[in-house]
């Protein structure tokens, strides 16, 4: 994971030390959220130490939400980047390098630390030309709103996938496996064009009055030729006829 272990002190801290190295004043003896939270930060060492970095990332992401520490927060910093979560450790260590509660000790290794995992943060540049209002952008399952078009975003170097989904339901996804600091411009034009609506053909209700036209003109063509052989004398009769047992 490209990770240096800058201050062992503090990512395998002792359990007094984290939630102790507050500037809040301590809970009176017996309160159950400060028992929960150092019970929750125990664990999350034990898993730690025992590689199982998502475990552990649970146990100090718990811990912290109640009984916020500096020290908790880096930890929970680096069970995130050894499961590849560079965009949310970098967001923690960024606020620990300019938390004042935090003690020079923290800062200065979120500082070091955070200047190793910002380039290697990958980044995705989605853009379109012009988006469909059935049409929604997501990527990894989440809808890319507008703010987001046509700036890069920063992802992890790991698979992601972009999806455009209709309304209709239909959908199309591209795979993406970004590396260290890859930079991508992605465009959803091809996408949207597979997943657009089929076009319907043209109702042939306009070209009902030129079989109408057609129609009168045939039929009026007969009323002509009648009436010039009506007037030329001219009958069925003079043709000539059969007729049985009779001569001319």
């Amino acid at each position: 994971m490209h990770l240096t272990c800058l201050v062992p002190s503090i990512v395998v801290l002792i359990s007094g030390v984290a939630l102790a190295a507050t500037p809040v004043a301590p809970p009176p003896v017996g309160d159950d959220q400060h028992n929960a939270a150092r019970a929750l930060f125990q664990e999350g060492l034990t898993h730690a130490d025992a590689g199982r970095w998502r475990d552990a990332a649970d146990r100090f992401e718990r811990a912290n939400a109640l009984r916020p520490s500096p020290e908790i927060t880096y930890n929970l910093s680096t069970s995130l980047l050894h499961q590849g979560r560079l965009v949310r450790a970098a967001e923690l260590l960024r606020h620990l390098s300019d938390d004042p509660a935090a003690t020079p000790a923290v800062r200065g290794a979120a500082q070091a630390r955070l200047s190793q995992v910002v380039p290697r943060i990958a980044h995705v540049t989605v853009t379109v030309s012009a988006l469909p209002p059935d049409a929604t952008l997501l990527l990894n399952g989440r809808p890319l709103e507008h703010p987001f078009l046509g700036v890069a975003v920063p992802v992890d170097p790991a698979p992601h996938a972009f999806q455009v989904r209709r309304s209709s339901g239909a959908s199309a996804t591209r795979r993406l496996v970004l590396a260290d600091g890859e930079r991508l411009r992605l465009d959803a034009d091809p996408l949207l064009a597979q997943t657009a609506p089929p076009v319907s053909p043209a109702p042939p209700t306009r070209r009902w009055w030129l079989w109408g036209v057609a129609g009168a003109a045939a039929a009026a063509a007969v009323v002509v030729g009648a009436t010039v052989m009506s007037s030329s004398g001219g009958t069925m009769g003079d043709i000539g006829t059969f007729r049985v047992g009779t001569k001319k």
